[in-house]
């Protein structure tokens, strides 16, 4: 029986629990938005290369340039399945790529729809 293939980036962004229509194309994803307005969501990471902890997301008129931009850090809006020790220092979480899009130190979330939640809602605020 053949191996099954590793998750590519864009199944990866595609697992999350979005409400919204997103194109996805590797680390990057798309969605009309209003007139002449899109939103532009990007896996981000913050000092280590290929540890993913977030989005970008990017507001954006397509005549004008970007609205808006902020970051949504994965740590702020999910919660672990496992319980924090109080000598666990690695309090993030983070999706390492090169180990095939699995969330660092066995620690998945319990849903992703928080976290698309507050994506979501943020989003609201420019229509």
């Amino acid at each position: 029986m053949p191996d099954e293939p590793k998750p590519t980036k864009t199944d990866f962004c595609r697992s999350f629990d979005w409400s919204i229509n997103i194109h996805w194309s590797g680390l990057v994803g798309m969605h009309q938005f209003v007139g002449d307005r899109v939103v532009k969501i990007q896996l981000v990471t913050r000092a280590t290369h290929e540890h993913y902890e977030g989005f970008r997301v990017t507001i954006l008129n397509k005549n004008e340039g970007p609205i808006d931009t902020t970051v949504f850090w994965f740590s702020d809006h999910l919660e672990r399945d496992l319980e924090k020790s109080s000598d666990d220092h690695r309090h993030r979480f983070e999706v390492i790529s090169y180990v095939g899009w699995k969330w660092a130190y066995g620690a998945a979330p319990k849903s992703l729809r928080p976290f698309c939640e507050a994506v979501e809602y943020h989003l609201n605020f420019f229509y």
